[in-house]
């Protein structure tokens, strides 16, 4: 589907994506907080399921690795992942992440991420709509 909603197992998967780097650091410094899951390495989002990318039937490949620096751009952890929920459905999404604490990032809220997001209509829009989520609110937890 090249415009209009996209599926949900796509929306979960951005979801998912947004949601690996939306780290809060005060719960790792809460003696009653719950435990989460470590942060992970760049290399560990493709290959560990705990992150929810291996072992999503939706997800044919994918690979993760960092970008290192060059010349003036900075290094970031490369995300591709071929989706599809058929064997004619091969969509390929490649995502450019800033690279966290434990991969050398430094600078932002966690390692080189400015705890900001860049909203894509094809990705923020079905989002609002699926979290009944006006945004003004959607504004207020992506400053």
């Amino acid at each position: 589907m090249l415009f209009g909603k996209p599926p949900a197992p796509a929306r979960a998967l951005a979801a998912l994506i947004i949601a690996l780097f939306v780290v809060n650091p005060s719960l790792s410094r809460a003696a009653a907080a719950p435990v989460s899951p470590p942060i992970p390495t760049c290399a560990a989002l493709a290959k560990n399921p705990v992150f929810g990318i291996t072992g999503n039937h939706a997800i044919k490949s994918a690979t993760s690795v960092i970008v290192p620096p060059a010349g003036v751009d900075v290094g970031y952890c490369k995300v591709s992942l071929l989706y599809g929920t058929n064997p004619n459905q091969n969509i390929n999404i490649v995502v450019g992440l800033p690279l966290s604490l434990v991969d050398g990032g430094s600078g932002g809220v966690q390692g080189a991420w400015n705890g900001r997001t860049q909203g894509l209509g094809l990705i923020t829009e079905p989002l609002l709509a699926d979290l009944h989520m006006d945004r003004v609110s959607y504004a207020a937890i992506n400053l």
